[in-house]
């Protein structure tokens, strides 16, 4: 399950990052900016990322391929059979929590999977958005971006077809703190050493 996840984002960024690379030379040509070598490192690393989840959370699943029959070529968009909205708060996390029927009380490999996933995954928004644009830096600017980015994902997936719920909004913003947090505290040693 994991390998599929990593290998379809793998997919997504090999495919996408030369065009990054492109699109980023002309914008910096055009506007005439000035390099940092360190900040030009972690846009690219932030971009590799948000591709990296936007291949996961937004962008439908399809496939290519060659009809047997026909011979000719088709593009296929897959919109989920399976798809269920939640838009009462702590109702699916309380459900991993405690389980329900059979399950109750019992922990499974896909609770730990979407608990942690969505809390894990979006750690480096924290991270990277603070470094990158001095404007976010503030508490109340990443708690913006905290509540900002799972809401679009999750507007954006009850429009394709995809599973929408709250607690992935909820956890995905937790994980955004909790990379603010670190990136604090990083910024505190570092200012500590100087």
């Amino acid at each position: 399950m994991i390998t599929a996840f990593l290998s379809s984002m793998m997919f997504y960024m090999v495919c996408t990052f030369p065009l990054y690379i492109v699109a980023r030379v002309v914008y910096v040509k055009w506007r005439r900016v000035h390099l940092n070598l360190v900040r030009e490192l972690l846009l690219a690393l932030f971009s590799l990322y948000a591709i990296a989840i936007s291949s996961q959370t937004i962008i439908p699943h399809w496939s290519i391929g060659v009809d047997s029959e026909t011979g000719k070529l088709f593009v296929d968009m897959h919109l989920r059979q399976y798809k269920s909205y939640n838009f009462v708060p702590f109702s699916t996390i309380e459900m991993y929590f405690v389980g329900v029927g059979d399950t109750a009380s019992q922990w499974s490999l896909i609770s730990v999977y979407n608990l942690a996933g969505n809390v894990i995954l979006f750690v480096p928004i924290g991270l990277f958005v603070p470094l990158l644009w001095q404007r976010w830096r503030t508490w109340l600017g990443i708690l913006m971006v905290a509540i900002a980015v799972p809401f679009f994902i999750e507007f954006i997936q009850y429009f394709i077809g995809r599973s929408s719920d709250v607690d992935d909004l909820i956890l995905n913003a937790v994980g955004i703190m909790w990379g603010y947090f670190v990136y604090k505290l990083f910024a505190a040693i570092l200012s500590i050493k100087r």
